[in-house]
């Protein structure tokens, strides 16, 4: 989940250009900060997916009950099926 630290100050009463100058930045930096978390969701998300595959592609070859294989592959089938 994406932690947005970024401070978006109040707009003043009358325009100031400066003000609407931070406010900008502010929304940038937020902006930022939102398109860099996601990717990095992005790559946890892969990650243990991942880690997920190689651990039931281990366990299965361990696992001689015929109950826990098809338990396995009824696990396994949807998770293939988005690759």
């Amino acid at each position: 989940m994406a932690k947005v630290t970024a401070y978006i100050p109040e707009p003043a009463p009358e325009y100031e250009a400066e003000n609407q100058r931070q406010i900008i930045e502010a929304l940038a930096t937020m902006q930022q900060q939102l398109n860099f978390s996601f990717q990095q969701d992005l790559k946890n998300e892969q990650e243990a997916f991942n880690y997920f595959l190689a651990w039931v592609y281990f366990t299965k070859i361990k696992v001689s009950n015929k109950l826990m294989q098809a338990r396995l592959q009824c696990l396994l089938a949807p998770l293939m099926a988005q690759l």
